[in-house]
């Protein structure tokens, strides 16, 4: 395999703040390298809502991934607004 050089972004904080510059920095990557199938976490949908605006579905096979709410052995759940 060839010898590959990547651009990296590290973002000051964390958060969905970033979300936007995320998404444009992997679509970049996306069309730069050919690839097609994109997987998407996203925990309140916000982020899918997003993606699906930028990667049109016609082009790419996208997959929105979340989390459980509830947690294994723990009655803790993760619950958003509406």
């Amino acid at each position: 395999m060839a010898d590959l050089n990547l651009e990296v972004t590290y973002f000051e904080k964390g958060g969905p703040q970033n979300t936007d510059k995320a998404l444009e920095i992997a679509k970049k990557y996306i069309d730069q390298f050919g690839i097609k199938d994109i997987v998407i976490a996203s925990t309140t949908g916000i982020t899918a809502a997003k993606a699906a605006e930028i990667f049109n579905p016609k082009d790419y096979n996208i997959m929105i991934v979340t989390h459980a709410c509830y947690f294994v052995n723990s009655t803790t759940r993760q619950e958003f607004p509406d």
